[in-house]
């Protein structure tokens, strides 16, 4: 890694005592230079001198590199599904209500972490098999519901016709790609994309 790369506020690198790191900090360092340089670009001593901390330390939490990037992206999707799950509570009979909410906090958090969910499609491969295997199924799950709820809402006569789950495949990439996209957008631009988004496929 031949580029320093500033990821905290003021173009300033903290440095973290040792007794304040913790995983979800290292994951996040991590995350944002394998995001930037890329996985290959970036050893777990690059890590730990952006954090001012020892390999030592990484290697408290994680066994390799791998499996370091293997609990980033269960990371990932596992506050991505804290944001979204809201959504699927909403105390509404309208099943296109629902999804119209789901694809704006879908898009939202993705605006928010676009250098995460870049990171989430690029580098399945390097993680450990049994990582793999757990974040395909979570990942699965997720596709399965929401291709049911596309399915329904069409039912409803209120989404464009066609085949549903290739309808719900269109709608995941366009929340997934905009975002990152657009990730310099101003509120007033993100919500007209979300509104392009709903209205492509939403009646």
């Amino acid at each position: 890694m031949t580029k320093k790369y500033n990821i905290f506020p003021n173009n300033r690198s903290i440095r973290y005592k040792s007794a304040q790191l913790n995983k979800e900090m290292i994951m996040d360092v991590a995350a944002r230079l394998f995001a930037e340089h890329s996985y290959a670009a970036v050893s777990l001593r690059d890590i730990a001198q952006e954090i001012g901390a020892t390999q030592g330390l990484i290697y408290h939490y994680f066994p390799s590199k791998g499996a370091l990037l293997g609990e980033i992206l269960l990371w990932i999707h596992q506050m991505f599904l804290e944001a979204v799950n809201p959504a699927w509570k909403t105390a509404s009979t309208d099943k296109s209500e629902i999804l119209k909410k789901i694809i704006r906090s879908h898009f939202n958090f993705n605006y928010k972490r676009n250098y995460m969910i870049m990171l989430a499609f690029r580098t399945t491969d390097y993680i450990p098999h049994d990582m793999r295997r757990k974040l395909k199924i979570t990942r699965d799950s997720y596709t399965n519901k929401f291709s049911l709820l596309v399915k329904e809402v069409q039912a409803e006569g209120k989404l464009i016709k066609g085949d549903s789950e290739k309808i719900a495949t269109s709608i995941v990439t366009m929340v997934n790609y905009l975002p990152y996209i657009y990730r310099n957008a101003d509120a007033r631009t993100r919500r007209e994309l979300i509104q392009i988004i709903i209205e492509s496929f939403i009646r």
